[in-house]
């Protein structure tokens, strides 16, 4: 990041501090509870709507590009995925099949009627564990997270003072 708050290239590569001991530990909420309405109009075979996150984007569901943004990473410890009332089921099986037993602890979720109480499901659930760390929070109708990105975010982490940081964004400049 540079002294603005921006990224700058140099900043997104992965850092002596993604691999060292004392780096943050993160707990990943990836929320994907929306009904995908907006996308209503596009129908299964049978007439049966499918979720955004449940559609294939390229060689898999959108959920898993999110999944292994966040399963790939070292400093992840926990993903939580927060799914809508009724899709629990079919989240874990698409979970077991796609990350398989190398997977990372991934609880499934049952988010609220609104992103911020699914956001606070999530919480909750991670709160119940004894996850101590940074928790990051990322919508899973944004698959396309990259590692140099997410790298950057933690890294800005290990490099800021405790009692200095309350939270970090990506913020890109426009240009």
């Amino acid at each position: 990041m540079d002294k603005q708050g921006s990224f700058d290239d140099k900043s997104l590569v992965m850092s002596e501090y993604a691999h060292k001991s004392n780096s943050p530990v993160v707990a990943a909420i990836i929320v994907a509870a929306g009904t995908g309405q907006r996308m209503a109009n596009n129908k299964a075979t049978h007439g049966n709507h499918i979720p955004k996150q449940f559609r294939q984007l390229g060689d898999k569901p959108v959920i898993c590009w999110s999944l292994d943004a966040f399963a790939k990473h070292p400093n992840v410890n926990a993903i939580i995925l927060v799914v809508g009332k009724g899709q629990e089921d079919q989240a874990q099986a698409i979970t077991n099949q796609h990350l398989g037993s190398d997977a990372k602890i991934v609880t499934i979720v049952t988010g609220g009627a609104s992103r911020m109480h699914s956001v606070g499901n999530g919480l909750a659930a991670l709160l119940a564990t004894d996850f101590e760390g940074f928790v990051a929070i990322h919508d899973a109708a944004r698959p396309l997270l990259q590692q140099k990105i997410l790298n950057a975010l933690i890294d800005q982490l290990a490099m800021t003072p405790a009692h200095q940081l309350a939270g970090v964004i990506p913020v890109l400049p426009i240009s």
